[in-house]
């Protein structure tokens, strides 16, 4: 899992839904949650994000026309390719961000130690702790 600790900056609600807009170390993150059970985000309150490695997309560090919001630039810093999946770790503004991907998507960026690239999460996979 990774975790990343950030500040909350504005919320967007409507109905059963909020976006949820965090700020960790200069870089803006989306959430959106479900206005349903105890935890009630404000704005100004410290927040974790959490998020599986395997919901972690990995783009080449270009300017990416995609609908996933939460891009996160960064460097490889670890790399440990296996038959089937890689695990990565990229050192990033936010923290350390690791993501598991198909052993083949690394051939297919030439993905190495030192690449730049980009950490993608959906706004649906980040959860939110306080």
């Amino acid at each position: 899992m990774n975790h990343l600790k950030g500040v909350i900056t504005d919320i967007d609600i409507n109905q059963q839904l909020s976006l949820v807009k965090v700020e960790v170390n200069g870089i803006k993150l989306t959430s959106i949650i479900l206005n349903e059970g105890s935890y009630t985000p404000m704005a100004g309150e410290e927040t974790e994000i959490i998020f599986k490695e395997t919901e972690v997309t990995i783009g080449l560090d270009q300017e990416l026309a995609i609908s996933q919001q939460n891009q996160i630039p960064g460097t490889i810093v670890d790399l440990e390719k296996g038959k089937l999946l890689a695990r990565i770790t990229i050192d990033s503004q936010c923290g350390p961000i690791k993501a598991i991907i198909t052993a083949n998507a690394v051939d297919q960026l030439n993905l190495e130690k030192g690449s730049q690239v980009k950490a993608l999460i959906k706004t649906n996979e980040l959860m939110l702790s306080n």
